[in-house]
């Protein structure tokens, strides 16, 4: 994500913010959907490096369109309430992903996708 925020906030400069935060959700989708599909452990691993790379035109993206469109008094708040999902995500994903283990990882990526 770090090497590929830069990029993605030059992108948004030059395209807009919603553009990009439709290419990078849709990209989220298909390296999600190639690591479900994912053959060999190479294959998989290709999937991660790239979900680094396209999520990062998400989070810089998302705070910099909030940052822009929420009124002044209560940017702060709304910047903090949008990474709640993130924060959350962290502590539920493992809780939820040990859950649906049964059902096979290329499942658990495969709903993830979806």
């Amino acid at each position: 994500m770090a090497l590929s925020t830069p990029a993605w906030g030059r992108l948004s400069d030059r395209i807009g913010y919603v553009p990009v935060l439709r290419i990078s959700s849709g990209c989220v989708a298909l390296v999600l959907t190639l690591q479900a599909l994912a053959w060999t452990l190479p294959v998989f691993v290709v999937g991660r490096l790239a979900q680094g790379l396209v999520t990062g035109g998400i989070d810089a993206t998302l705070s910099a369109l909030i940052a822009v469109r929420a009124p002044q008094a209560r940017r702060a708040s709304i910047l903090n309430l949008s990474r709640l999902p993130a924060q959350m995500s962290w502590f539920l994903g493992p809780i939820v992903g040990s859950l649906l283990s049964p059902l096979g990882v290329p499942a658990i990526f495969g709903l993830a996708a979806a």
